[in-house]
């Protein structure tokens, strides 16, 4: 008898399902996907769920085919990086049966869990049979049982076809794959390939049926690589030596992914700040500070570190979120009064002085591409997302489960119950923070600055390195005049020049964004813990 999964273990892995998440599409999809089951014999019976209906529910398309063509790679995605919150749930005890989302949007085994249940039978497979058209329907169905989405043979152009959806894909999509995923689809074509006798070399095929017994998922950067050297070395296969650039830009872009994925837990940790009466403003303020006072702020959580690139990139493969700035197609990018100008032939840095900080609109500056379309984030997935709009940090923390946060929170998590004027103490100290003076001219990760510029409560980044979103609407002190859809931003950026205090404030329109904004979350409530930690 072949393993099975049940109701109960599908139910368990949604009530298990990360109460911080219960708000996003991951959770709506494997709900939703539920509702399919009534009983236990359903899970037989039901063969596949058409991707159409579900995106229908998703995001409400009705029955607008142009609405349901533009989600179904959202679609795809969605699933995938929600198979990846079940691995992980399945890795820490949490879903029991190693349920996931198959191939046909249905509720089926991992492979994690059948190689539990191989290993603890002690059995071995150490192959599999593809069948032909031809086969018994019956014997297919078996294996089937034990491995999935084996895929059918396919002729010259249906291999052609897939193999240009692929890069079509690569080229288009700005979100990088999963890995799991992309596993799959190459294992499918490695087999479409091999199935079509007018594609490979006979003699070679025992090779071949080595290099498909070599994808293992669970390492599957190393053997996507071995892979590509195999296919480069031997000629195997025609059609593959068209798409070998291709694959190896997907594997950078695997590798970036788990990159992202060690950094977003790296920087997804709140800190518990303590009800109490704190000190805002400044006794000897200036124009951009507020006259000093006490004011009462309840007990609150706030993130450790603002929101990073690598976090943001989850949110938008996820959600299919697009900025302010992408929808608008430009963004505000200030380019510092120190400009660092490389030699793209030797490589030598020089530094420029300009007479100022310089702003100016560039046409597809977004939080991508902070200084334009020239600029990426490639190389700084642990900086501070910027080019972020009130409206996007807003979604960002629907999404996530949490809330911005207010201007007197902000500046009590950054001063402390001493009320210091510097998240470091009383005197202001250059080298503590990213800054104009700093001559760096562009974000630093949000890690760089830790021990020098931690506040009491041990935040970090709070002074320089990027302006941050408040909730707060912006009123003056000295008038108490409120600008309309005006909005509090806090802590100064790499581009603010003289001394930045935690009493300093700025106005800016809810609908702007510049590559000098970025913003950070928190919750309410009180809970056991100093540091939490959102899994």
């Amino acid at each position: 008898m072949q393993p099975k999964i049940s109701l109960k273990g599908i139910d368990e892995a949604i009530e298990t399902f990360p109460k911080t998440k219960r708000e996003n599409l991951k959770y709506k999809l494997i709900t939703t996907i539920r509702t399919y089951y009534q009983s236990d014999s359903d899970i037989e019976k039901i063969k596949s769920i058409p991707p159409d209906d579900l995106i229908k529910i998703l995001w409400d398309t009705g029955d607008d085919p142009a609405k349901i063509k533009e989600k179904k790679k959202n679609f795809s995605n969605l699933k995938s990086t929600l198979n990846r919150d079940l691995r992980n749930m399945f890795n820490h005890g949490q879903n029991p049966e190693g349920v996931k989302i198959g191939r046909n949007n249905v509720f089926v085994m991992s492979d994690e869990m059948k190689d539990q249940i191989i290993k603890k039978f002690d059995l071995h497979i150490k192959s599999i049979e593809v069948k032909t058209p031809d086969a018994d329907d019956e014997q297919k169905e078996e294996e089937d049982n034990i491995l999935q989405d084996i895929p059918e043979p396919a002729d010259k152009e249906l291999i052609k076809e897939k193999l240009k959806e692929l890069i079509e894909t690569v080229k288009t999509e700005k979100f990088v794959w999963e890995a799991d995923e992309l596993a799959q689809e190459i294992e499918n074509l490695i087999q479409l390939l091999k199935t079509d006798t007018g594609q490979r070399e006979p003699e070679k095929e025992e090779h071949l049926e080595d290099i498909i017994e070599s994808i293992d998922k669970e390492l599957i950067d190393q053997k996507l690589k071995e892979l590509l050297e195999k296919l480069q070395d031997e000629k195997l296969l025609i059609e593959a030596e068209e798409v070998l650039e291709e694959l190896e830009k997907i594997i950078q872009n695997i590798e970036s992914d788990n990159e992202c994925n060690v950094k977003v837990e790296l920087f997804d940790t709140q800190v518990l700040i303590p009800k109490g009466i704190y000190i805002i403003g400044n006794k000897d303020f200036r124009r951009d500070e507020q006259p000093e006072k006490r004011v009462e702020v309840d007990a609150f959580y706030i993130d450790q570190h603002p929101v990073t690139n690598s976090q943001f990139m989850i949110f938008s493969k996820e959600t299919g979120y697009k900025t302010s700035a992408e929808r608008q197609g430009s963004g505000e990018v200030c380019l510092g009064k120190y400009q660092r100008i490389e030699d793209p032939k030797t490589g030598l840095a020089t530094l420029r002085y300009n007479n100022g900080n310089t702003f100016k609109t560039v046409e597809g500056a977004c939080w991508m591409h902070p200084f334009g379309p020239e600029s990426s984030i490639q190389d700084k997935l642990d900086h501070p997302v910027v080019q972020i709009s009130l409206e996007d940090a807003l979604a960002f923390a629907e999404w996530s489960g949490k809330r911005l946060v207010t201007e007197f929170e902000w500046e009590a998590a950054a001063r402390g119950s001493d009320g210091r004027l510097f998240p470091w103490g009383t005197d202001w100290k250059t080298e503590s923070c990213n800054h104009d003076e700093s001559t760096i001219s562009d974000t630093t990760p949000v890690n760089q600055y830790d021990e020098l510029g931690k506040s009491p409560f041990e935040v970090y980044d709070m002074a320089g390195n990027i302006f941050e979103w408040t909730i707060s609407p912006y009123n003056d002190p000295f008038t108490n005049h409120a600008r309309n859809n005006y909005y509090v931003i806090k802590g100064g950026s790499w581009a603010t020049q003289g001394i930045l205090t935690a009493a300093k404030r700025l106005m800016k329109y809810a609908q702007s964004w510049s590559n000098t904004i970025g913003f950070r979350c928190a919750k309410d409530g009180v809970l056991e813990s100093q540091f939490v930690t959102n899994k």
